[in-house]
């Protein structure tokens, strides 16, 4: 009869520790997700790069333009022929943030800065190394003193 009890004891000393540890947990924040795409008014369902300025904007890189999403409207900003200062191809790569507050922002077909404010793009033209090729921007990293790295093939 003794070993039932102790049997019991522990069964409900058991149950009241679990119950106490799920009466004390902390809940879980939850998170909300929304899904952007063309339907929502980006240039492509392709992500390439996403980067996020110090006004808290989005900007999306597809291959089909450069994307400012600022929390009300998205601005979608592509190549122009006729238009100098329109970035230099719509297959945005990578894009990073700079000094002055400018985008920098990567493409197969050369190296842009924009200027937030007057919304110009600046093409920037590479020097060639031994394999001649330049163009192809893969890959762009700001360091803590404003100096922009830049990877290509």
């Amino acid at each position: 009869m003794r070993i039932l009890n102790f049997g019991i004891f522990n069964l409900v000393v058991l149950i009241f520790l679990c119950a106490s540890l799920t009466a004390y947990s902390q809940s879980l924040p939850s998170i909300t997700f929304q899904h952007l795409s063309e339907v929502n008014g980006l240039s492509d369902n392709h992500f390439q790069c996403i980067y996020k300025d110090k006004n808290e904007f989005l900007w999306v890189g597809t291959l089909t333009g450069l994307n400012l999403l600022d929390g009300s409207t998205i601005t979608i900003f592509k190549h122009d022929a006729t238009d100098t200062n329109s970035v230099c191809d719509n297959n945005i790569n990578t894009i990073t943030g700079g000094k002055n507050d400018l985008i920098w922002i990567g493409t197969p077909h050369g190296l842009n800065s924009l200027d937030p404010f007057t919304r110009k793009f600046t093409l920037y033209h590479l020097p060639k190394n031994i394999f001649g090729e330049t163009e192809f921007i893969s890959s762009l990293v700001t360091d803590t003193s404003g100096t922009i790295f830049i990877g290509t093939p």
